[in-house]
């Protein structure tokens, strides 16, 4: 099993490019620690430290009750034994009023 305990200090925002087009912006630094405990009942610890960034675009529609649509490409790197990176993209859709 693995237990993490992470505090983290960062920046996610959003910087506008055009009408209704937005740049979603994030640098977030993760601290903390693992705990870890094998099959056979062994336990340890490790310290985590770790960087996560996002990039992607979302776009406000100008109506009333506005909808959201976006995409994000997140990266992350961590000194964890279990998770050392992680890729993805994150697909959204909102509204917002």
């Amino acid at each position: 099993t693995a237990n993490s305990y992470v505090i983290s200090a960062g920046f996610d925002g959003l910087v506008k490019l055009g009408t209704r087009v937005y740049a979603n912006i994030g640098l977030v630094m993760p601290l903390g620690v693992e705990m870890l405990e094998s099959r056979n009942g062994d336990s340890s610890s490790n310290f985590l430290i770790g960087l996560n960034s996002r990039q992607g675009l979302r776009f406000i529609s100008s109506q009333k009750i506005r909808i959201v649509i976006g995409a994000t490409f997140f990266q992350q790197v961590r000194t964890s034994k279990i998770r050392k990176s992680d890729l993805g993209v994150e697909l959204e859709l909102g509204i917002r009023l």
